[in-house]
């Protein structure tokens, strides 16, 4: 059975620390100018600012995005011209898309995902995601370990898996580093909000999507 191994955020209001409500408690600081501390449709938030994200550097492999893995993000886009990373392992020895994962927000707007490098790297997308409101993204890949290509999926809202994912490697994956929150290799965010951020360590079926939607969909207005 998998298990989540980060569930953000606690955030106390004040402070640079950003807190994992997971098993792993893991602690996320501020970097660059901080996120804005704010309020969207009754929902406490930080706001993307061009400067400020968010770091985890200790602990971060507790969150393995290499193997069977489902990433679940609260995100509210209120427009955005040039694409910017939202969520990624940051690279140690290639670019964060080359490694486990990195989630880039486009101007369609949508969401690419990339993984693996050799000898090429593995690329996705989604379908068109919501403006002016809140919305549940989810990213489910299987393991990048082996040689085995790779598949991917997505999910928007809690419907089931959609498979999108394109397979151009056949070697496996060099595990990444610290986990990063609005910036990455595309640049760090220059508007919109994260609510919330979940991983886990498998890929979750249609049925433990929806629970997680049904759970969340109150608090975001959905």
């Amino acid at each position: 059975t998998g298990v989540q191994t980060c569930a953000l955020p606690i955030y106390t209001g004040t402070g640079t620390s950003w807190y994992d409500l997971s098993s792993n408690k893991l602690t996320f600081t501020s970097g660059g100018t901080q996120t804005p501390y704010s309020t969207v449709n009754n929902v406490k938030c930080f706001n993307f600012n061009s400067s400020g994200y968010w770091t985890c550097g200790t602990g971060y492999s507790a969150v393995d995005m290499g193997g069977d893995c489902t990433l679940i993000m609260m995100l509210y886009d209120i427009g955005h011209a040039t694409r910017r990373t939202v969520f990624e392992k940051a690279g140690t020895v290639a670019a964060s898309y080359q490694q486990e994962i990195a989630c880039t927000w486009e101007p369609a707007p949508s969401m690419s995902y990339y993984s693996r490098q050799t000898p090429s790297y593995d690329y996705a997308g989604t379908a068109a995601l919501p403006t002016n409101s809140w919305f549940m993204l989810g990213i489910k890949m299987s393991t990048g370990k082996s040689t085995t290509a790779r598949s991917g999926y997505y999910s928007i809202n809690g419907v089931p898996w959609t498979s999108s994912y394109t397979s151009n490697s056949n070697t496996a994956l060099t595990p990444a580093g610290a986990i990063q929150v609005g910036t990455g290799y595309a640049g760090t965010c220059d508007s919109g909000y994260v609510g919330a951020i979940l991983c886990y360590n498998k890929m979750l079926s249609d049925a433990e999507l929806a629970q997680n939607y049904h759970a969340l969909r109150g608090r975001f207005g959905i």
